[in-house]
């Protein structure tokens, strides 16, 4: 009796999940989907499903719409969609759409918005940490053992992938379970954050370094201004794609390139 009683649960679970696509808006230059072992060019109106791979070229670009939610993604930049589910809200409750982006190299910007009568469950991961909004818009990069993020509107809760959390991220279908000390700010921001996740506002840069080291925002402005100020950049100003000035007076000319950089909205 038990065992029906479990069984008619689970039932009742999974077929409250749906799957949904996301939409080619537009392609400049080379941008293609994995098919077996073979690549499809991309054109404006396509389809893609849960799991497809997608890569671009050099110079190009490719945006989609994601629900309603935008991505573009940036030059030389592979990808995997992972997760697109939409969940129904059992008993009344609000339902909500589950995404879940992994950006193995490249660079991509997003503007989360949400549905009017959903939430929205954001999430993008690199091979080294990950970033999980509501609603928000912000800019997302990955380079050999390092990433950066930057925020242009509104908080990103930002962390470094543990196999706890990679847990909880790979099983999207299933309702997350947070930690014990609920509350706390990133949490408030994705219920997939652990505790040690940090919050990424407005204006504000984060980034892991090649040796794994989480930067939060103050860190990352501290150590920019003083690589600027001494015209030499660190290894995560490198990273991030700052260009090594020759001295004090051309550091200060290139400070906002190098923001401009940072943000790769404007980077090319």
């Amino acid at each position: 009796m038990k065992k029906s009683i479990l069984s008619l649960i689970f039932i009742a679970l999974a077929s409250s999940l749906f799957a949904f696509q996301a939409q080619v808006v537009s392609t400049s230059g080379k941008a293609e989907v994995q098919n077996g072992s073979s690549w499809v060019a991309l054109k404006e109106g396509d389809m893609l499903n849960s799991g497809s791979v997608i890569q671009t070229g050099f110079k190009s670009e490719l945006v989609l719409k994601i629900k309603e939610s935008t991505v573009t993604v940036a030059p030389l930049s592979r990808l995997t969609l992972q997760t697109l589910i939409e969940r129904e809200g059992l008993s009344g409750a609000q339902g909500k759409d589950e995404t879940a982006i992994f950006l193995d190299t490249g660079a991509l910007k997003s503007n989360v918005q949400k549905s009017s009568d959903r939430r929205v469950g954001f999430t993008v991961r690199s091979p080294v940490a990950t970033a999980s909004v509501r609603g928000t818009e912000f800019s997302f990069s990955t380079r050999y053992k390092g990433c950066s993020l930057t925020t242009t509107e509104g908080r990103v809760a930002f962390w470094k992938n543990t196999a706890q959390s990679e847990a909880r991220l790979n099983n999207m279908s299933d309702e997350p379970v947070g930690d014990a000390n609920m509350g706390f700010e990133a949490q408030d921001i994705s219920e997939y954050a652990p505790q040690s996740a940090i919050v990424v506002s407005k204006g504000e840069v984060a980034a892991v370094d090649r040796a794994s080291k989480m930067k939060p925002p103050a860190e990352h402005a501290r150590e920019t201004a003083t690589s600027l100020g001494t015209g030499t950049l660190s290894a995560a100003g490198v990273e991030n794609g700052g260009v090594q000035p020759k001295s004090n007076s051309t550091a200060q000319s290139k400070t906002a390139s190098i923001t401009v950089i940072l943000d790769f909205g404007d980077s090319y």
